[in-house]
């Protein structure tokens, strides 16, 4: 079976799935988690993965609307399928036998799809789509074909969308593992990012927060006085019982990042497309550090211009400092116990406030990390 002309990346499309489970992932990590369950017996085969021409690219990433290639290289022969996870969790599998190059059995060591000549003649094309941020895709190698219905498929299907449907995940998982006495299968993860025309990229956010974490990681160990330095001593008592009391850790803050795509349409807590995806961005990094137990705490601060009056200003700003935080925690599955949320009105002007341009940088939402 074909695959239909001009797929805009797989795992967003128009067709709706009705699903009859509640369970829905969280984040991507829930549903990395639930893939790490399948039975992975075929540890003796070598596979690498790619997008495009970002072979051996440590930090590979396309733009929204940009074109895409996959091509899986395998020193054994094997049956191919790919998983594929979006920044925000969602979760789509194409067909093995769309996939499939002839070789022996039907099995193959390489694959690119779609090819050049379908990617030429309009047969096949796909392109990525939103959300930004880190995409993942899941590669499984069989030594055996594997049925399109354990992939949930029917024959008509050339793919199928799980969305964030974590019951649908496991149950892909389960069936997969119910094969697995007789089939010898091993999975293999590739990411890339996914930018578009934002203040700050997928790598230049993770620079930034790497750089925020640092700061905050360097402190000052109180000093203490150890018992045995004072036997016999000539010490001062008030001075000792001074520097024993511990007095509670002031708050650490990092500089902050300002951040002026976090936009919201006018007088308003409704975040733009634009203010979307830079906070799509900023949370997929967030979402890194959470699979790595790393996940600092961190506040987001709301700035506003001086038009309106100080009091509808602060109160504004207090309201799009919280509807980003709503995004990051609804919308990305972030923990809300981990952001804080701050405004402060006109009352921090980076900025003019009489010229457009000094009012447009003093509207904006400053990042930092507490400690």
């Amino acid at each position: 079976m074909k695959i239909k002309k001009s797929i805009v990346r797989l795992i967003v499309c128009t067709i709706v799935f009705g699903f009859v489970t509640s369970a829905y992932a969280v984040n991507r990590n829930d549903v990395f988690n639930e893939l790490e369950k399948i039975n992975t017996s075929w540890e003796d085969v070598s596979i690498d993965v790619w997008i495009n021409d970002f072979e051996n690219d440590a930090e590979p990433g396309v733009l929204v609307g940009d074109e895409l290639i996959y091509r899986v290289k395998s020193d054994k022969p094997a049956f191919f399928a790919f998983i594929l996870v979006d920044a925000r969790g969602n979760m789509a599998v194409l067909k093995p036998d769309a996939l499939s190059s002839s070789g022996i059995n039907g099995a193959s060591q390489s694959i690119t799809f779609p090819t050049e000549e379908q990617s030429q003649s309009g047969e096949s094309t796909i392109k990525q789509a939103a959300p930004l941020g880190k995409e993942s895709v899941f590669v499984l190698a069989s030594d055996q074909h594997i049925p399109a219905d354990v992939f949930g498929l029917d024959p008509l299907s050339d793919y199928v969308n799980y969305r964030t449907d974590l019951g649908e995940s496991r149950a892909l998982v389960e069936r997969l593992n119910a094969h697995s006495d007789d089939t010898k299968m091993a999975l293999v993860r590739y990411e890339y990012f996914v930018d578009s025309d934002t203040q700050f990229s997928t790598r230049g956010i993770r620079r930034e927060i790497s750089d925020r974490i640092e700061e905050v990681s360097v402190t000052v160990e109180p000093v203490k006085i150890v018992e045995a330095e004072m036997v016999g001593a000539e010490v001062d008592k008030k001075l000792v019982s001074e520097q024993l009391v511990q007095e509670p850790e002031p708050l650490v803050k990092s500089s902050p990042i300002v951040i002026n795509d976090i936009n919201f349409d006018h007088n308003s807590d409704v975040l733009t497309d634009r203010g979307i995806n830079q906070l799509e961005i900023l949370g997929s990094e967030l979402i890194d550090l959470q699979s790595q137990n790393q996940l600092p705490k961190v506040r987001l601060t709301g700035h506003t211009d001086s038009s309106g009056s100080a009091d509808y200003n602060m109160d504004l700003s207090k309201r799009r400092s919280m509807a980003s935080k709503r995004f990051l925690v609804d919308e990305l599955g972030l923990p809300e116990e981990f952001i804080d949320t701050h405004g402060m009105g006109e009352t921090v002007a980076i900025e003019d406030n009489s010229t457009g341009a000094g009012r447009a940088r003093n509207r904006r939402v400053e990042f930092e990390i507490i400690k």
